[in-house]
């Protein structure tokens, strides 16, 4: 078994400068250089290959597997540490299972996502630049792992890039979010540790495009299976992204049908508003309702600072105050989800007092509903006093009617192009959610009553606002 010990470690040792995400302005130029970089690195592997099958034959029939096994073993008994004895456990089924792809016997899944890994292999062998770029490209073992550095992205935009011709096969480099839980990793590594146990880690992979869904669990399962160790690593082909053009759904086109319908009309409702309707305005010969969408008049009455006898001006500090309280709420929470190296550290932050504003974030919602429901009361009773009867019913359809059209709006895009809108690493996790959660549950969201229907699974924390408002004034 001569395993290319010498490759494998120049190519891991690559990783570090060519790994990273591109500043927009220097794109060109940076790509440029890692181009010429990798270029006279592979003429330098290939003029210098006889040396390095020396060194690596040299390191091959220095080391014994079983001896490193046993000392990794008696290590791990001497200290009780329960990763060495785990290690030592898997380094034999590791090699078991390299000799077992090797065979021609071999029970590794055969379909066309292992054949075009296979290529992949065979010309990493020949270091072709596609291949060096495609195992670039994968996320690799990052150190802090057991800080909870759970997350590893990878280089999207360089998988995504690659596109070779192998002899008939086309091979295009197809990024995938692959997701897991470290349940069962870390009752093997910390079995006293109830931090992050049910903590879900990520992994960006570079995988050859014509792998789907069912033939990469596939590979995954078997691997998992043969190593006795717990993967949990899972594809979901929604968390795949290929640089090409996706094609426009029938919900897709009725969306951009909707939102252009919408734009013309506000567009020729505001130029009604400004070359029409303002100068016949002192005369009165004019149709008020035709100016309904314009932005021009919109716009003047959302700015507005005009003042009337009925307005309680002392809500305006409570509004300004909790908006910012939400707005830093908001951040703090993007900052938890985010990728960071020391989580088990950042979780510390919860038990300090200066964490404490930022964590109850949430109580700053309240306010918007005591003054939603303090305004409806003060409007009720403003009737009452000057003794008008209130038609509830007329009241609610007027609540509907104003509160639906921005929330159908949001749904619409939530749906149908909200995913076309960028692309990342993070990008296509967030979208899944909210895209197949407003799929399930757009009715209950439309209705206002999602808090009694299915209240586990929002649809998003603007509708869900707009919904509590809707139900609690």
């Amino acid at each position: 078994m001569k395993l290319k010990v010498l490759q494998i470690f120049i190519l891991f040792v690559l990783n570090s400068p060519l790994g990273h995400s591109r500043d927009a302005q220097n794109a060109d130029y940076i790509q440029s250089k890692r181009k010429n970089f990798i270029t006279d690195f592979i003429r330098y592997a290939k003029a210098d290959h006889a040396n390095m099958e020396m060194i690596t034959d040299f390191i091959h029939d220095s080391l014994d597997p079983q001896a490193l096994v046993e000392i990794i073993r008696g290590y791990g008994k001497t200290n009780n540490n329960s990763l060495a004895l785990n290690i030592a456990k898997f380094i034999p089924k590791a090699l078991d299972l390299y000799e077992n792809l090797r065979s021609p016997n071999s029970t590794f899944p055969k379909n066309r996502c292992s054949r075009a890994i296979k290529i992949w292999f065979e010309r990493l062998k020949v270091w072709d630049e596609w291949a060096l770029s495609m195992l670039d490209a994968n996320a690799k073992p990052q150190t802090g792992l057991l800080q909870g550095n759970i997350v590893e992205v990878g280089n999207i935009d360089e998988c995504a890039q690659i596109k070779a011709t192998v002899g008939n096969e086309t091979i295009r480099g197809k990024y995938c979010s692959t997701v897991g839980n470290t349940k069962r990793i870390y009752k093997l590594v910390l079995p006293d540790n109830m931090m992050v146990k049910d903590v879900d880690f990520s992994y960006g992979l570079c995988i050859p495009d014509v792998c789907n869904e069912d033939e990469i669990n596939e590979i995954v399962h078997y691997i998992s299976d043969s190593l006795e160790i717990p993967f949990y690593l899972h594809f979901i082909e929604d968390f795949c992204f290929v640089e090409q053009t996706k094609p426009l759904s029938t919900n897709d086109m009725l969306a951009i049908a909707f939102f252009t319908v919408t734009g013309i009309i506000m567009f020729l409702s505001t130029v009604y508003d400004i070359f029409i309707f303002q100068r016949r305005k002192e005369s009165g010969k004019q149709f008020s309702m035709l100016i309904v969408f314009s932005v021009y008049t919109n716009m003047k009455k959302i700015t507005s600072t005009k003042k009337t006898e009925n307005d309680l001006t002392c809500l305006n500090g409570m509004r300004v105050i909790s908006m910012m309280w939400i707005i830093l709420g908001h951040l703090y929470g993007i900052v938890l989800m985010m990728p960071k190296a020391n989580f088990l550290d950042f979780l510390k932050v919860h038990e300090s007092i200066e964490g404490a504003f930022p964590m109850a974030a949430n109580l700053a919602v309240d306010t918007f509903f005591a003054i939603g429901g303090l305004l409806v009361s003060y409007a009720f009773l403003t009737l009452e006093d000057r003794k008008i009867s209130i038609n509830f019913f007329w009241f609610y359809l007027h609540r509907f009617i104003r509160l639906t059209p921005s929330l159908l709006a949001l749904i619409i895009f939530s749906v149908t192009l909200m995913d076309r809108m960028a692309y990342g690493p993070f990008w296509t996790l967030a979208v899944y959610k909210i895209k197949n959660t407003c799929i399930k549950n757009w009715w209950s969201t439309m209705l206002y009553i999602q808090n009694y229907v299915n209240p586990t699974n929002m649809v998003s924390t603007l509708k869900m606002l707009l919904r509590d408002r809707s139900n609690i004034t």
